[in-house]
């Protein structure tokens, strides 16, 4: 299955967040399950060579890369 889901965001990391949690929201919506989404969301981040903890932790509104 391929799903494609169009985001607009500053950045990759920002676009990809939101895109997983509409696709997961929807999953969870028929009542199906999303066990290790998390370890995914982690490797995503360390792909696209960001840091999340720095990023969640930054006041700032601009990219964390």
């Amino acid at each position: 299955m391929v799903v494609r889901l169009g985001v607009e965001a500053e950045d990759a990391l920002p676009a990809r967040q939101v895109g997983v949690t509409a696709l997961r929201a929807a999953i969870h919506s028929v009542g199906d399950g999303t066990p290790g989404w998390e370890e995914m969301i982690e490797r995503m981040a360390q792909d696209l060579r960001i840091d999340i903890d720095a990023c969640d932790k930054s006041d700032e509104s601009t990219s964390c890369t």
